[in-house]
């Protein structure tokens, strides 16, 4: 019965045509191809996606896919941060809302939920009740907003715990400082200094590689979580800075002190995957992408020679034997191998969600390397390679078969979730080219500033989102920011040999730090402030 209401409701609605057009991504440069048609198609899915679930009252970008269309569940939280990011940029409003349906699904204990279902209903469909990455996922989706945004005022906002009728709410400030205070309190570290695991980080499937899955739910310990944590805690520190100096340095250090434990994972040719709680390492002989990618994008924490090894060693490995995008991992884990086919899901299948932080990640060390992954994961690329697949033509599933798996180049189906069912509409298969994209392209927004240091392998680009504008020539970069507030922020520009720099139209005093500008840009809210270097 109101099915005809809805309808009817949503062809009255005007077309909103300058909305859609303002909340796309237009990429240019010699030699892009389809980077440029793509970009402006996964900002338009992205929106697209977005629905309103009754009880949570905002709007989500749902996964999707068999989660959503099959299993009837919208999750995880990690998920949700991957589409926030690049959000941020092209649709600020839009992550917003995801912020805050994230922060509605959370328990007033401060336990996220791992997914929703059906109206109002939280489930951790039992395997998936303690996943230890939630927090972090939520902590990096919020600085990513908060940074590229401005929007400092969303800090005081009070936004209710679940279930909405118990009436409990807090501020966001707050609600950071409660996902930190869980990391360390209830998740926790292992006995080599690590974060732990509890029932799966981003790899839901990890548990399936331990021979004893209860030590590694009680004692396992996560790389992926710890490397996330190290890029992340230094930029969360500088917010927390803000409002409570003691909490922003207990940051700094247990970035400092797991920096160190990730460097003791160093086994040669890559880092490890973490440890399985019964004394045993996970991926001493096999690479995997989780936590590699989260190296290489904090890059500069770690020491040169091993992030140099480190890409070489995916490059061998994981990316240049793949046609669409690095493999998970390689090679496929016997133990999972009852569950998981070799080269299916998370025993070695092509992930977008991991392989645009790994794009983003490799553009630190060689930004041809960065772009190269960028292509490779791109769904024209799997059109080309795959032309008989139906689908990851206009949209996709979250996984893809490996190469050399069977039913190369289409996606898994086991006993948990036959993705094969419904392998369209995922949101990863669009957030993560996006964020890799953006990130490639330069744009690293902070706390006290606005960092732009594009790791493309040419010098002339454009790139027009909601937030943010760049256009680089040969002696010449010029940009605009819209924020969501007034008032100044310090700009940091790579540019070297810097004569001059402009603000809407003006010069203004400036100074070269090696080869970056640094100038001081008085953003107006929710106005493009233009920029200009010569």
């Amino acid at each position: 019965a109101e099915i005809p209401a809805l309808v009817a409701k949503y062809r009255a609605a005007p077309f909103d045509a300058d909305g859609w057009a303002d909340s796309l991504a237009y990429f240019a440069a010699d030699g892009a191809g389809v980077v440029q048609r793509e970009a402006a198609w996964h900002a338009y899915y992205l929106r697209a996606m977005a629905t309103v679930e009754e009880y949570f009252v905002h709007r989500i970008v749902p996964q999707g896919s068999a989660y959503g269309y099959v299993q009837g569940a919208n999750g995880a939280p990690r998920d949700f941060a991957i589409s926030v990011a690049p959000l941020a940029y092209t649709a600020p409003d839009l992550a917003k809302d995801v912020l805050r349906y994230m922060m509605r699904a959370t328990w007033a204990d401060g336990r996220p939920s791992y997914s929703t279902t059906g109206t109002g209903v939280l489930t951790g469909a039992i395997l998936h009740e303690f996943p230890s990455d939630l927090d972090l996922s939520f902590l990096w989706a919020m600085t990513e907003y908060l940074f590229a945004t401005r929007d400092f005022a969303f800090l005081d906002e009070r936004v209710p715990y679940y279930p909405l009728s118990d009436g409990a709410m807090a501020t966001v400030r707050a609600r950071i400082v409660g996902a930190y205070r869980r990391l360390v309190d209830f998740v926790g570290v292992g006995e080599h200094g690590l974060i732990r695991v509890l029932q799966g980080d981003w790899s839901d499937g990890i548990f399936l590689q331990a021979r004893d899955p209860l030590a590694f739910w009680l004692q396992g310990e996560s790389t992926y979580n710890t490397a996330l944590a190290v890029y992340l805690l230094p930029r969360l520190a500088d917010l927390a800075a803000g409002w409570d100096p003691d909490l922003a340095a207990d940051m700094r250090a247990r970035a400092e002190a797991w920096r160190e434990a990730m460097e003791a994972q160093w086994r040669g040719r890559w880092y490890l995957r973490g440890w399985f709680g019964d004394g045993r390492p996970i991926g001493e002989e096999r690479l995997q992408v989780e936590q590699s990618a989260w190296i290489l994008a904090g890059a500069g924490a770690y020491r040169p020679e091993r992030v140099d090894a480190l890409a070489e060693s995916l490059t061998e490995i994981l990316i240049d034997p793949s046609p669409i995008g690095a493999r998970l991992l390689f090679p496929p884990v016997p133990e999972s191998s009852d569950v998981l086919e070799p080269g299916w899901d998370v025993n070695g299948g092509v992930w977008a969600a991991m392989n645009g932080v790994l794009a983003w990640g490799l553009g630190n060390v060689d930004p041809a390397l960065g772009w190269s992954e960028l292509r490779k994961n791109l769904l024209a690329t799997h059109a080309d390679v795959y032309p008989n697949v139906w689908y990851g033509i206009w949209s996709g599933p979250d996984s893809y078969n490996a190469a050399y798996a069977r039913r190369p180049g289409e996606t898994f189906e086991h006993l948990a979730t036959a993705m094969n069912e419904f392998p369209g509409m995922n949101s990863n298969a669009h957030a993560a080219p996006l964020l890799a994209l953006l990130k490639l392209a330069g744009l690293d927004a902070r706390a006290g500033e606005i960092v732009v240091d594009p790791k493309l392998p040419f010098e002339r680009f454009s790139l027009v989102t909601h937030t943010a504008v760049l256009r680089r020539a040969p002696g010449a970069f010029e940009g605009s920011w819209r924020a969501a507030s007034d008032g100044p922020v310090r700009m940091r520009v790579r540019f070297p040999g810097a004569s001059s720099v402009d603000v809407e139209g003006v010069g203004v005093p400036f100074d070269q730090e090696g080869p970056f500008v640094r100038f001081e840009l008085p953003l107006v809210a929710n106005e493009r402030v233009a920029w200009s270097l010569r």
